[in-house]
């Protein structure tokens, strides 16, 4: 149950950081492959995923995305432990070439966030918990004036 709440919680709270795809990221939040699949109204094409946030995707797909903009869309995402596909409601908000190939476009999805599964909540904020960066304020090692010499080493 606690689980759940804190998922929640972070889904509102960090809706917009974003988890670049890597082997590592990938295996932390029990994601199966890059390789997936993006209906438009509801002609589905295969993409490859590039990063996941609890309020969105970022995906290369072939084609002109210009005539994919404002369009409402499923992003099919392949989830391990347990396995299961998890169809995410959306909207492609916008598009951006890809470097060196014409063919290629990045569309960027924003979720419905109303129809974002909740066990997809759990593995982003899983991996989040995972990666946590400790507090600066708690040990003082990141903070600005701990990183100057003390008066003493000056002379």
């Amino acid at each position: 149950m606690g689980r759940l709440l804190e998922a929640n919680i972070n889904s509102t709270r960090r809706r917009d950081e974003r988890i670049l795809l890597n082997p590592d990221s990938m295996r932390r939040m029990c994601l199966v492959s890059k390789e997936s699949y993006i209906y438009v109204q509801g002609v589905p094409r295969k993409c490859i995923l590039r990063d996941l946030s609890f309020s969105g995707a970022k995906a290369i797909i072939v084609g002109l995305a210009k005539f994919l903009v404002a369009k409402e869309c499923m992003l099919r995402v392949e989830m391990d432990e347990p396995r299961e596909s998890l169809d995410i409601k959306g909207s492609i908000v916008r598009y951006e070439d890809v470097e060196g190939r014409k063919d290629l476009t990045a569309v960027a999805i924003r979720f419905d966030e109303q129809a974002v599964p909740m066990t997809y909540k759990m593995h982003i904020n899983d991996y989040l918990a995972q990666v946590r960066q400790p507090r600066t304020d708690e040990d003082g090692a990141h903070h600005p004036a701990a990183q100057t010499p003390p008066p003493e080493a000056k002379a």
